[in-house]
This record gives C-alpha cells, structure tokens and sequence, in this order.
C-alpha cells in the first residue's frame, strides 16, 4: 500500500494517523536492492542514492515519537507531521538532513539491511563523512527467504 495523499490533506491526515504507511521508503528498497545483488562487505549509505544530505538518523523499533523529535529538535507540529508514534518491530524510521533541515523521512523494513547491532554503538547521527556499515551475514532468513543482513557501523 503506497501512501497517496496531497500536501494539505497529508498535512491533516498525519496527525490522526490516517495516512500513514508502513511500507518501506525508495531508499530502503534501494539498500536492500543493493544488498542482496551486490554481496559487498561494507556499504556506504552514501552510494545507496543519489539524496543529497549530511545527517542520516535511525530510530530503532520501538522508538517513540517524543524521544525522537526531541533529538531532532522539532515542534509540536513538525513532530506529529513527520515522525510516526512509534515504529513497529519490524522496522526502522530513518531521517536525512541537509543543513540542519530535514529533506527526506522514510519507514526502512528490517529485511531491506538491520542496522541492529549488540556489540557495535552507532553514533545518532550518522554523518554524511562516515556512513560505512559493514554486512554481516546472519544464519535468519528474512519473510521473502532471502539471508538476513545485519549492518554494523564501520565509520569512516
């Protein structure tokens, strides 16, 4: 189910939660894409597409809306208009920002590239300069039967 809505009406929409989608954003899609035919050991986020930002946060399952914005710095409206109340387990919530504004949000499916990683902190943000993680292969396999991909943070 793809989210169709107009500025205004998405707008409204948001904020009683009648327009919103689970389904993965274009860069989920592409990093996944680029996992699962690309077998590369480390990827860079940079290289996923061609979005031009300095900033990429990732909001882990179960993250809340409060938390989140606080981190981003946002307002009550911005907030409600852009994060979801909470992201579900099977899935991440990432935001790009470009000049301390952000330019692009996007649900990301865990079976696109898990970011999850025990012994690995990754930095909130990931910065444009260092946004290498490395691929690591996991004995799972995700809904589609394709190998689970967890991606830890390298860094620069």
């Amino acid at each position: 189910m793809k989210r169709i809505c107009g500025p205004i009406l998405s707008a409204s929409l948001l904020l009683f939660g009648g327009c919103t989608s689970p389904d993965a954003g274009e860069f989920s899609l592409a990093l996944g894409k680029r996992l699962n035919s690309e077998r590369q050991s480390v990827v860079d986020m940079t290289k996923v597409s061609s979005l031009s930002w300095d900033e990429l946060y990732i909001f882990e399952p179960y993250s809340v809306r409060e938390e989140s914005c606080k981190l981003l710095r946002l307002n009550w409206f911005e907030c409600r208009l852009i994060i979801p109340s909470s992201v579900s387990e099977g899935e991440y919530f990432l935001v790009f920002r470009a000049k301390q504004a952000i330019i692009h949000s996007e649900h990301h499916a865990r079976a696109n590239g898990d970011f999850y990683s025990p012994n690995v902190r990754r930095p909130q943000p990931v910065v444009h300069s260092s946004a290498k993680f490395k691929v690591v292969p996991t004995s799972d396999t995700t809904p589609q039967g394709k190998q689970w991909l967890r991606l830890e943070y390298v860094g620069p």
